[in-house]
């Protein structure tokens, strides 16, 4: 028979990776992690309240796809075409 979970530690496990989502490997705070989250949040809202038109126009719905589904390239592609640090064009 199994124990019940303890929903305390059960809290504490969602609470860090929750955490962990935000945070660089060294342990500190990542900006660009949660712009990337905040991004997804509001492009899954637009994607939503305006999907209509969003299938009307592929190039729209193109871009709100690849910033949901691969953020990191569309930062590289970004920093190619308007320029930026090379260390975060080679990340």
């Amino acid at each position: 028979m199994k124990k019940p979970a303890n929903s305390r530690a059960a809290l504490t496990t969602w609470r860090q990776n929750l955490n962990d989502g935000f945070l660089t490997p060294d342990g500190s705070f990542s900006w660009a992690k949660f712009f990337t989250t905040c991004t997804q949040a509001s492009l899954l809202y637009h994607l939503n309240m305006q999907f209509k038109s969003l299938m009307e126009s592929w190039d729209a719905l193109a871009v709100v796809l690849i910033v949901l589904v691969a953020p990191e390239m569309f930062k590289k592609v970004v920093n190619m075409k308007y320029g930026g640090s090379k260390a975060a064009a080679s990340r």
